[in-house]
Formats: structure tokens, C-alpha cells, sequence
């Protein structure tokens, strides 16, 4: 049982637990959603840049085609119904010409490139369909709307063009419970019984049913990362002698690791900030964490055990650390001096432990 681990998937579980929360609460098509979407189309555009030839300009052709078929910031009845055209044209022309591409004899592309655009174009189909999924599950209306029979009344018609969708997932139950209310008092009001309006009834029903499941989900979810939150106690790993963390816990032996966490600037401080916040071990183990220094150049950083990334970063993707303040200023020095590092070897910068495989003649990795 690794201390460090446990701490990583505990503050994993607390930050998926939040966005659960926060999930209901945003918008049913969000902004991000659909530039993820045509960013996923420029990448697949970049991968031929720089290569000639009559196939890849139809590719690329057909690209730009489809990004400017899609209004980023139309409203989102404008939305689906951009999503339906460039169902019926451009996408269909988009998985041709790649496909068509792919499959060339000639040897422009190597065989790892044209993997790539594989992979790519599959990700820009399945995120296309994902788009067009969540919008007939969740705004099914919205695609009958381009359907309205010119017969309706003015009234009708006037309240049909407010069927557009509520602020969040979470208002869309009763969102659609009002909209079935007031069509079912203006056909019985007006006489209107084209079957369109039967559609658009099943489709605020539909919806209703969808937006309470997904509500359910997410909230059965989020129940579900707290409890293993709650179930999991640190107290086990903790050493009540030196007020320190063990490395770990031998399962199989029934023994702690000799070794312990004894370092701020570790990637076991996450693990040590959720044990003090759930109150299963004292605050003064934050006092007895090492706060050694050392320079890099005009710089005091605080000092790792082998100066990884990872150690000092790897917690700020779940934990905040004051601006300025001596972690703060430490991680910024960190990745400073790897960014040096590695224009110096003509290497990636950010070494870690997770980069390598093997370990040298002590087991260690070697860094």
C-alpha cells in the first residue's frame, strides 16, 4: 500500500467528485465542447501541412469545409442544425478523402503517419457523433424545429421559437415540464393538432426522462468517489514516533517500509494535506516535513530527493500553493531549471521517474 499513491487517488477522487457536482450545472452544449471538436479537426488538418500532392489538398479541403460549416458561437438551435448539415456533406467528404488518402500506394506518408491519421480521423468521427448524440439525447426538440408546419397558429409558432434549452443540465427537468405544460394548454386553447406538435411533446418527455437519468448518474458517481474517499484512512501508514509518513505498507509481510517521507517538496505532501484536513493525523506532521534549500542561481528552492518533476509538481495538479510562497516559488525554479536542462542535451524537459523503465544496480531509477 503506497502512501503516495493513496494520497494521489484521493485527491483524484475529491477533484472528480467536485466536477460531478459542477457538471450539472453547466451548460448542455458547452463552449469547450465544441472547440475540442475543431481543435480535433486542426490537428488532423496539421498532420498534412507540408506535404504536396492532390490528396492531401482535398483533405484539407474538406476540413475547412467542415470547421467553417460549424458556427462556434451560434446559438445552439444554430448549432444542431449546423451538426445536421455537416452530417449529410461534410463529414461524410472528410472520412472519404482521409480514407482515400490512407489508402494510397505512393510512399509520401510514412507507415507511422498514416496511423496517425487514422487515429485522428477516428477521434474527430467519434467526438463528431458524440456531439449530434448528446444534443438529439438531451435537446431532442431542437431537430424538429426546422420541420414546423407553416398550418400552426401565430401563437404556437411564437411559443415554438422559445424552445431553445434551459441554462443547465440541472434545470432541464423542469425546464421541459413547463414547456409540455404550456403546449398542452395552447393545442387544447388554440385546436392545433398537427402531429408535428405530437413530436415535439414526445421530445420535451423524452428529454425530461434523459436529463433526470444522467442527473442520477452523476450524483450516484460522486456518492461513489466520496465513499472511497471516506473509506480510506492514512492513519495505517502514519508513524506516530517520528511524526512522518512510511514509504509504504507490505501487504504481504504485514510490515511498514522502513523508509518515510520526510520532505516538503515530495510528492507525498498531497497525501499528508488530505490526512491533515480529514483530521487522521495532527497538523504538526506538516511542521516535521524538511524544508532543506539550495540555489539555482539567484534562486532558493527547496529541496527534492532526486529533483523530478513529478515531485514538484505532481500535487499542484490537485492542490493549490500561494502565490509566491516558498512551493511556489520552488516548482517555478524546478521547471525553470529542467526547461535549462533539456535545451542544453537537446532532450524533452520535464524528467521523471514515470520516463524511464529500468533501474540501475540498487534498484533505483536512474535519474
Amino acid at each position: 500500500v503506497s502512501t503516495v499513491d493513496s494520497g494521489n487517488l484521493v485527491g483524484a477522487l475529491l477533484v472528480v467528485a467536485d466536477g460531478l457536482q459542477g457538471a450539472a450545472r453547466e451548460p448542455i452544449v458547452e463552449r469547450r465542447l465544441r472547440d475540442g471538436f475543431c481543435d480535433t479537426v486542426t490537428v488532423l488538418r496539421e498532420q498534412l501541412l507540408g506535404h504536396d500532392g492532390a490528396r492531401q489538398e482535398d483533405v484539407l479541403t474538406a476540413c475547412d469545409n467542415l470547421l467553417a460549416a460549424l458556427p462556434i458561437d451560434a446559438p445552439v438551435e444554430e448549432w444542431r442544425q449546423a451538426l445536421g448539415r455537416a452530417a449529410d456533406a461534410f463529414m461524410p467528404a472528410l472520412i472519404e478523402q482521409v480514407t482515400l488518402l490512407v489508402e494510397q500506394t505512393d510512399a509520401i506518408f510514412s507507415s507511422e503517419e498514416l496511423a496517425a491519421l487514422r487515429a485522428d480521423l477516428g477521434q474527430v468521427s467519434h467526438l463528431f457523433e458524440g456531439l449530434i448524440a448528446n444534443c438529439d439525447r438531451l435537446l431532442p426538440w431542437l431537430a424538429l424545429l426546422p420541420q414546423m408546419p407553416t398550418c400552426l397558429s401565430a401563437t404556437v409558432r411564437a411559443w415554438a421559437a422559445t424552445l431553445t434549452a434551459p441554462e443547465s443540465l440541472v434545470a432541464l427537468p423542469e425546464w421541459c415540464s413547463d414547456r409540455r405544460t404550456q403546449l398542452d394548454s395552447l393545442r387544447d386553447q388554440y385546436g392545433d393538432q398537427d402531429p408535428w406538435l405530437d413530436s415535439i411533446g414526445r421530445a420535451l418527455e423524452a428529454a425530461r426522462g434523459s436529463a433526470t437519468q444522467v442527473l442520477n448518474e452523476l450524483a450516484s458517481l460522486r456518492r461513489h468517489c466520496l465513499r472511497l474517499v471516506d473509506e480510506t484512512d492514512f492513519r495505517v501508514l502514519y508513524d506516530d514516533s517520528r511524526h512522518l509518513f512510511h514509504i509504504g505498507y507490505s501487504v504481504s509481510s504485514g510490515e511498514h517500509d522502513p523508509n518515510h517521507y520526510d520532505l516538503l517538496a515530495s510528492e507525498a505532501r498531497l497525501a499528508s494535506y488530505i490526512a491533515i484536513a480529514r483530521r487522521q493525523i495532527p497538523v504538526k506532521h506538516w511542521l516535521h516535513l524538511g524544508r532543506p534549500y539550495n540555489r539555482l542561481g539567484t534562486r532558493r528552492v527547496l529541496v527534492s530527493w532526486s529533483a523530478t518533476a513529478f515531485e514538484y509538481l505532481m500535487p499542484r495538479l490537485f492542490m493549490a500553493s500561494p502565490d509566491r510562497g516558498v512551493m511556489d516559488q520552488s516548482c517555478a525554479a524546478a521547471v525553470a531549471r529542467q526547461i535549462r536542462f533539456g535545451d542544453q542535451h537537446r532532450v524533452p524537459w520535464g524528467v521523471s521517474e514515470s520516463g524511464f523503465r529500468e533501474l540501475d544496480e540498487q534498484s533505483h531509477y536512474p535519474v
